[in-house]
């Protein structure tokens, strides 16, 4: 028994855990006795088992895997080790948790050692109870030496003492050397802060020996998007680097930095300077319909991104009233030789009048900005202008509100028939076409009419006889009219009686003379003034039931 504890002793040692100390490594070889099958029964006590899968550990970012075995009668889960103690002197990859039986549980936790010389690990605790937990232990790791001792990557972040919204450049330097070969690049990270990539360039650079080699430098922007303490993960490479023993892996990472943000309340834009110039077109304020309106604004800032630049407020204008259109014309960001980012945004603005009478106003705005190296508010204002929009145009007349403009444009198409249509009646009125032909007879029957009563005299039996004669001829053209008798409805019932008492006045003297009526006359000429040639009736008797005179038809016997 006491040779197998000797020789675990021994093995533990060239597994890179010689500085455990004698105590635990007699320990980790009582636990060493427990490996091969699985126990027939539950263990009667906790063991630990603790070792790695490097004999040598180097402090090259290579890194490695920690082995911690655990067997034990307790039931044991993935989280139940707390190895928050590694932190210190390492940087923690993903564990690993697995269990062989319900007695044996393993973790293997990566690490890469922060640094070099014999680093001793202070009893790590399992579960919530105190009475369980791993032994202490040291770890040795060397320092390299030659080429792997180089630090193939560095970062640098330009900013002392930033506050939220601020941004900073982020520059990262990757040295390419003919031995060393770069499989992976992990960009910097960092919770409370964004990094976007500016822009990456290789140069060539000279060592010591005037060996010539290319280093990659990316600038990158960084914009702290919270205040407190946050921690920046430095970038890391890992690849493979040939030496005289053939060629081993290695992994390197830039220095991680912490850093406070202080705050920024009124949550403004922070800039190292930012102006705003802004440039109305035309000159004269009194402009018509289709002239445009025109406001160039140029926007420059330090320490700015494009993305962070304010925007003037686009002035309020009724779209009925005026067309709106923006174009940016520049937009550039430049690294200058003092580290700064710069960044330039020129936008073009145009309001279109589609209305007279109208006014253009666009109110003056301010813009407050805060410098993060003196912590001073500035303030830019932004002045407004005012444009008479003056002139005649007919779009001045047309409705804006789409319903009203259609109800006016059928208007409009419908009067443009009307007057069509009161030409085109005038015409074929004048022609005496098809209906027209009959409306104008009509018009003219009035006609004769208002002539007849203008010239009737009830006390005049002679005018008055002129007259009816005079308007029966008119009246009825296609009849020869010569005197009283000749009228169409001169046998119509009272006709004749009130007729022949006419003529009596006009050529009798005497009672006879007296005895016609001249009102009663004019009534019955005015009841019979539409009068038309009755429809003949079927039949062989030509005289009607009052001795009236039809058109015979003939009709056909049966």
């Amino acid at each position: 028994m006491v040779v197998s504890k000797f020789f675990s002793v021994m093995l533990l040692a060239l597994l890179g855990l010689s500085g455990l100390g004698a105590l635990d490594a007699v320990h980790a070889a009582e636990n060493a006795d427990q490996t091969g099958a699985a126990p027939a029964a539950a263990p009667t006590k906790s063991s630990f088992k603790i070792s790695t899968d490097k004999t040598v550990l180097f402090h090259d970012g290579t890194g490695f895997k920690l082995y911690i075995a655990l067997t034990t009668p307790r039931p044991i889960s993935a989280g139940d080790l707390n190895y928050t103690v590694l932190n210190k002197d390492f940087t923690v990859g993903n564990v690993v948790f697995s269990s062989t039986n319900e007695y044996t549980h393993t973790w293997v936790i990566p690490l890469v050692p922060n640094r070099a010389g014999l680093i001793k690990i202070p009893p790590m605790p399992v579960g919530n109870t105190s009475d369980l937990s791993t032994p202490k232990f040291d770890l040795k790791v060397k320092q390299v030496e030659g080429i792997r001792a180089k630090n193939y990557i560095k970062a640098q972040l330009r900013a002392q003492n930033p506050i939220k919204n601020q941004l900073a450049m982020y520059r990262v330097e990757v040295d390419n050397l003919p031995q060393v070969k770069i499989t992976t690049y992990t960009p910097p990270k960092g919770a409370g802060v964004h990094f976007e990539l500016f822009a990456e360039r290789t140069v060539s650079r000279a060592s010591a020996g005037n060996r010539f080699y290319k280093t990659t430098i990316r600038e990158y922007k960084a914009v702290f998007t919270k205040e407190g303490q946050i921690t920046i993960q430095g970038p890391s490479i890992s690849g493979n680097v040939l030496s005289g023993n053939g060629e081993s892996q290695f992994m390197q990472k830039a220095k991680d930095v912490t850093i406070t943000v202080g705050p920024n309340p009124e949550n403004l834009i922070v800039s190292d300077n930012l102006s705003i110039s802004v440039n109305w077109n035309p000159v004269d304020e009194n402009i018509h319909v289709g002239d445009p309106i025109t406001r160039t604004i140029t926007y420059i800032a330090t320490n700015n991104s494009l993305s962070q630049l304010p925007r003037v407020p686009v002035p309020d204008f009724n779209e009925m009233d005026f067309e709106y259109y923006e174009d940016v014309t520049t937009e550039t960001e430049q690294l200058m030789r003092n580290k700064q980012l710069k960044s330039t945004r020129v936008v073009k603005q145009v309001f279109v009048p589609l209305r007279n009478h109208t006014k253009f106003v666009a109110d003056q705005s301010v813009i407050e900005w805060k410098n993060p190296n003196d912590g001073k508010v500035n303030s830019i204002v932004v002045l407004g202008t005012t444009y008479d929009i003056n002139g005649f145009s007919f779009s001045d007349y047309i409705p804006r509100d789409p319903k009203t403009a259609y109800k006016v444009f059928a208007a409009i198409v419908a009067g443009i028939l009307f007057i069509i249509f009161i030409i085109y009646s005038i015409l074929m009125y004048r022609r005496r076409y098809g209906i027209y032909g009959w409306l104008h007879q009509r018009v003219d029957y009035m006609g004769y009419w208002r002539a007849f009563a203008g010239s009737w005299k009830k006390d005049d039996p002679i005018k008055c006889r002129t007259a009816i004669i005079e308007w029966a001829q008119k009246r009825w053209p296609e009849k020869t009219i010569v005197g009283l008798s000749g009228l169409p409805f001169y046998n119509n019932p009272g006709v004749k009686e009130e007729m022949e008492k006419l003529s009596c006045a006009c050529w009798s003297k005497g009672a006879d003379a007296s005895k016609w009526d001249g009102k009663k006359l004019y009534k019955l000429v005015s009841k019979n003034k539409n009068y038309k040639k009755p429809k003949a009736k079927r039949g062989i008797n030509p005289y009607g039931l009052n001795g009236e005179i039809y058109e015979t038809v003939r009709q056909t016997l049966k």
